[in-house]
C-alpha cells in the first residue's frame, strides 16, 4: 500500500501583499525560493520507501503564476488542491516565514475542508 504525501509550501509575502495581488494593487515582485528541506524530504522519504507518493504545492511560486485566474486567496488554495493527483493521507505544511502565518491558516482549514469532504469526513 502506498503513502500519500502532501507537502505545501506558504509563501513569504506579507498577507496583506497577497490580498493586494488579487485585487491588482500589488506591484511588488516576486521573491521566490525553491523550497529546498520540502524536496529534500521527498526525496529522502522516496529513497527509504518506494511505495510512497508526493506531491508539492508551492504557494509562494503559485501566487503570482495563478493569480491571473482566481478571484480571491481561497479560490487559489482550492484550484491548488483540485490539481492533487491522489488523495493525501499525511499533510506537510512548511510555514519558514512569519510574514506566511495567516495564509497558513487559512491553507490548513481550506486543505482539510477539502481532503476531509473527498474522503467523506466532517471537520469541525
Amino acid at each position: 500500500m502506498s503513502v500519500k504525501i502532501l507537502f505545501i509550501n506558504q509563501p513569504n509575502v506579507p498577507f496583506d501583499d497577497i490580498e493586494k495581488l488579487f485585487e491588482g494593487k500589488n506591484k511588488r515582485p516576486p521573491t521566490l525560493v525553491i523550497p529546498l528541506g520540502i524536496l529534500w524530504l521527498s526525496s529522502c522519504v522516496k529513497k527509504h520507501d518506494e511505495n510512497v507518493q508526493t506531491h508539492v504545492i508551492d504557494y509562494a511560486h503559485d501566487l503570482y503564476k495563478y493569480a491571473d485566474q482566481c478571484r480571491n486567496i481561497d479560490e487559489l488554495i482550492a484550484y491548488q488542491l483540485d490539481a492533487v493527483p491522489f488523495e493525501p493521507a499525511i499533510l506537510a505544511f512548511s510555514a519558514v516565514f512569519s510574514a506566511s502565518h495567516m495564509f497558513l491558516i487559512r491553507s490548513i482549514k481550506e486543505t482539510q475542508r477539502t481532503v476531509a469532504f473527498r474522503n467523506g469526513y466532517s471537520w469541525r
